[in-house]
């Protein structure tokens, strides 16, 4: 990624030069190609980056459903006579 943005700044110092050698259109596509291709890289590391997030939210979502369902069946099979919404709400006040 360095690299690419190196030949950037590298392309934009020559503009000068390819002025003068009246050489714009290729110093331009030189640039254009560049440009997308840092354009690409980002795109693509901000598909990885969303796919991470979506599949870690997901598992703690799943986690956390299994962790409050497993509250709610011991509470069931302990306390018998405790509802389970006070089984909950114990559980959640003491952070299980």
């Amino acid at each position: 990624m360095n690299n690419k943005y190196s030949a950037v700044s590298e392309q934009l110092g020559g503009m000068k030069a390819a002025k003068s050698f009246s050489l714009e259109s290729l110093q331009e596509r030189q640039l254009q190609n560049i440009t997308s291709g840092i354009t690409n890289q980002m795109l693509r590391f901000t598909r990885v980056i969303s796919a991470t997030r979506m599949f870690y939210e997901i598992g703690a979502a799943v986690i956390l459903i299994a962790k409050f369902q497993i509250i709610v069946r011991m509470g069931e099979y302990v306390w018998e006579n405790v509802p389970s919404m006070g089984v909950m709400a114990v559980c959640y006040v003491h952070g299980a």
